[in-house]
């Protein structure tokens, strides 16, 4: 026996994760999803009886046919879980309001799934746990601290069925956010005992606006490094820059010496409010530096022999010279001369 338990449990555990990995995809098709391609619909108290009873049932038929309906801790286990249950199978649906519906296929899943689950709960304690498994049970700590901790996790689960139940007025059909109680902490409170569901909800984050920055007019080589843009701004986030297609971003501007023409990207950095914003670029020039030639004056006599003619330079950036930049010079000549 306990190997067949242990291939049941293990095909639950599957059956498990290929509910959970389902139910991403699909909507249960109840309360405010309600949906009849899952079968007919049928009234609620009816639907919640059907669905709770087979496990509040079939745990009797457990205990009563094993040979530990006397033995202290299974006698234990079995009255808190079926004073659960039966408060789960007929004191909650008499005490629902209104006039809702569920459907018959959704009602069929939950007897199959109570079912399973009482063959678990049941099988593991009357049948299957190890011979002395519950002797000295109640000598030790934990059993008590479970203990509370179920009594308050039922506690919780009939104060959250109340607030639920007072949700509505007497002919309201609108659906409300349940507040109060646990529900400040979970959304699904009246379910606490048994499954804690923490719920995460993202939303999409806002885009920014974007002030692109602006390449800064009039550059000219220098011999200096020079910024080639004024800064762009957003509303969220952070504007970075790089000199490199998709790489290299930092929010300092990028700076260039020489002449030439640069391409400079940027981009926006989102934060918790704000998405990022994809990169983008503008064209920044800067323009050669324009020299100064200057033939310089000469003098001679008449039919006197011919000055070198020279020719001077100027305007160099700082810590250039002539040797620096120029390759070729330029060269001087006398056309005429007087007689």
């Amino acid at each position: 026996m306990e190997h067949a338990f242990d291939i049941f449990l293990t095909v639950m555990a599957f059956l498990a994760l290929a509910v959970f990995i389902a139910l991403h995809f699909f909507e249960a098709g109840y309360g405010y999803l309600f949906n009849r391609r899952y079968g007919p619909p049928i009234p609620n108290k009816i639907g919640w009886v059907l669905m709770e009873s087979p496990v509040f049932i079939l745990m009797c038929v457990l205990w009563a046919t094993s040979d530990r309906m006397g033995q202290a801790g299974p006698l234990t286990l079995f009255l808190l879980f079926q004073a659960h249950y039966f408060q789960r199978s007929f004191i909650f649906p008499l005490l629902i309001r209104g006039n809702s519906k569920m459907p018959l296929g959704i009602v069929l899943m939950g007897m199959v799934f109570n079912t399973l689950n009482a063959l678990m709960q049941g099988g593991w304690i009357f049948w299957v746990s190890p011979d002395g498994y519950y002797d000295n049970w109640f000598s030790q700590p934990w059993i008590y601290i479970g203990g509370a901790l179920f009594i308050a996790g039922m506690a919780i689960n009939l104060h959250s069925d109340r607030i639920i139940r007072h949700l509505r007025q007497p002919g309201d059909t609108r659906h409300y956010i349940p507040r109060g109680g646990m529900f400040r902490y979970v959304t699904s409170a009246n379910y606490l005992p048994y499954d804690i569901t923490v719920t995460v909800t993202v939303n999409n984050k806002l885009t920014p606006a974007v002030n692109a920055p602006t390449a800064i007019a009039g550059l000219e080589y220098n011999g200096s490094e020079q910024l080639l843009i004024a800064a762009g701004s957003t509303t969220g986030g952070t504007m970075q820059y790089s000199l490199t297609p998709g790489g290299g971003y930092g929010t300092e501007l990028p700076k260039a010496e020489n002449a030439g023409t640069y391409t400079v990207y940027y981009k926006v950095i989102g934060n918790d409010d704000y998405a990022d914003v994809a990169e983008n670029y503008i064209s920044v020039s800067v323009a050669k530096r324009t020299i100064s030639v200057k033939a310089d004056n000469k003098s001679m006599t008449v039919n006197g022999t011919l000055p070198t003619f020279t020719v001077s330079y100027g305007n160099f950036a700082s810590g250039d010279s002539e040797a620096d930049v120029i390759e070729t010079k330029a060269n001087a000549s006398c056309a005429a001369w007087l007689e």
